[in-house]
């Protein structure tokens, strides 16, 4: 049985703080709290997210490219939308946080806001030991709150950014400009698409409630979807469902058609047609081979 997870067992705060002329939103989860590492499969965020390896090794597998080792103290920056799993190589235990940027209308160079828009890549710092204690004060205080806590959170949130900043920017190959990243609004929309269609993936959601949240018409609303994902509403869509209908069949027991509902699917012929077209072969068949494979790796 698929359990529906509630926002109160994931979602702590979020905060906002200016660096610059950049306002950065930063979201504390259970990130923060659940250092165990567990295997888990291709899933992506729209927004950034910062992976620190706290103690032992884990890979980082991404979508159509080679894996990434990530070791003891090393520090990972993960752009939005890259498809990415994790799996530990013995009791691996990493502390996370997500973090979205735009650019505000002070004066001052926009260095900040570029660079991290200019990511198109995992970026990973190896050694970064400078910022295990920040990640560690940041969770100690999102735990167990205490007088002025917001305060001293985006005391602390800020140094981890300016820290972050200075080295990324001492980092000597300098990534391609994001695309998607060449307005603001572009990239406001970017997020609050891909995060509407997560949230509201179980639900009858048609173009048309897009274009309403957006205030653009639906023809508006494609030519939108077409620039900024390369793709229609609808496969956009469809490709959300798929890759956590694919992650709920490898980490959750559910039947295959109660994953299938929860991926918004009303009907279970529909479902499978669905995902054999994406996968090439059915959900109970993913679900066995990736098991099994799962099961070698261990042995």
């Amino acid at each position: 049985m698929v359990t529906p997870i509630r926002l109160d067992d994931i979602f702590y705060s979020s905060h906002t703080l200016s660096i610059e002329n950049t306002d950065l939103t930063v979201t504390l989860d259970n990130g923060l709290r659940d250092n165990k590492v567990e295997k888990a499969s291709l899933h992506s965020h729209p927004v950034f997210e910062l992976q620190a390896v706290l103690h032992a090794d884990m890979m980082l597998d991404l979508a159509g490219r080679e894996s990434i080792r990530l070791c003891e103290h090393d520090l990972c920056l993960i752009p939005p939308d890259t498809y990415h799993g994790v799996r530990p190589l013995s009791d691996t235990e990493r502390i996370t946080l997500r973090f979205s940027c735009e650019r505000n209308a002070a004066e001052g160079c926009a260095d900040l806001y570029r660079r991290f828009h200019g990511l198109t890549e995992v970026t990973v710092l190896r050694s970064a030991r400078e910022f295990i204690p920040l990640l560690l004060s940041i969770r100690a205080e999102i735990l167990s709150p205490r007088t002025a806590g917001d305060a001293l959170m985006r005391a602390y949130l800020t140094e981890l950014f300016v820290h972050l900043f200075r080295a990324l920017n001492s980092v000597s190959e300098t990534p391609s400009a994001n695309p998607l990243s060449e307005s603001d609004d572009e990239n406001a929309r970017y997020n609050k698409i891909e995060l509407l269609m997560q949230w509201r993936m179980a639900e009858i959601f048609r173009e048309q409630d897009l274009a309403e949240v957006l205030g653009l018409s639906v023809r508006q609303t494609s030519r939108v979807m077409q620039r900024i994902f390369g793709m229609s509403f609808r496969k956009k869509l469809l490709e959300i469902r798929m890759h956590r209908a694919a992650e709920l069949l490898l980490t959750t027991d559910g039947a295959v058609d109660q994953i299938g509902a929860a991926v918004g699917y009303t009907s279970p012929s529909g479902f499978h047609v669905a995902f054999c077209k994406a996968f090439g072969c059915t959900p109970g068949e993913y679900r066995e081979s990736n098991t099994a494979s799962n099961f070698k790796s261990r042995t």
